[in-house]
């Protein structure tokens, strides 16, 4: 179980943006900005987009990581589920920006066991394992807690699996603890 407190995290979310906006048809666009600092030096994406407002913070960390570790960290890395409560009785406040939110993402990542190594989650054949973790976080709305939960999966993922990258440490399933 890794918990936020008394262990130093590689990846700090410095800020984030989201813009959401519907047609009369009601197909969404959803861009995100996001900057993090990864041991001590910062990276940005923006404008990054996604099927939903979770979906494009996602591609946008991984757009950010992929300037301090390598290509193959986004490839071998992705969320895999999102669940969602909260306070949703304000008619006025819009979708996906709910008061008092709690969320739990799940993640996986892709390793060849024959060398240890990350690999595209594409990738099939015998050797290649997935570990999987999720993470759980509350904030004051669907956003705050999304981008929290999202910070504790990919700091779980560059504790356990990248800092282990020649040889992968990481349990086949893992929880994060949002303190």
């Amino acid at each position: 179980m890794y918990e936020r407190s008394g262990r130093d995290v590689p990846i700090t979310f410095v800020r984030h943006t989201m813009r959401h906006s519907c047609d009369e048809s009601r197909k969404s666009d959803n861009l995100a900005d996001v900057t993090i600092c990864v041991h001590g030096q910062e990276h940005s994406s923006e404008g990054v987009q996604g099927n939903g407002p979770v979906h494009a913070l996602d591609e946008a960390i991984r757009e950010a990581l992929a300037k301090s570790y390598s290509g193959l960290c986004v490839k071998s890395v992705h969320y895999t589920g999102f669940r969602a409560e909260g306070h949703f009785d304000d008619p006025d406040v819009p979708p996906g920006l709910h008061v008092d939110a709690a969320v739990t993402i799940g993640f996986v990542a892709a390793v060849d066991e024959s060398t240890d190594q990350l690999v595209d989650l594409k990738e099939k054949g015998p050797a290649i394992r997935h570990v999987r973790w999720s993470a759980r976080a509350e904030g004051a709305d669907l956003i705050d807690a999304s981008i929290q939960a999202l910070g504790d999966g990919y700091n779980w993922f560059a504790l356990n699996v990248l800092s282990c990258v020649s040889k992968i440490q990481a349990p086949v399933t893992g929880t994060l603890a949002a303190l």
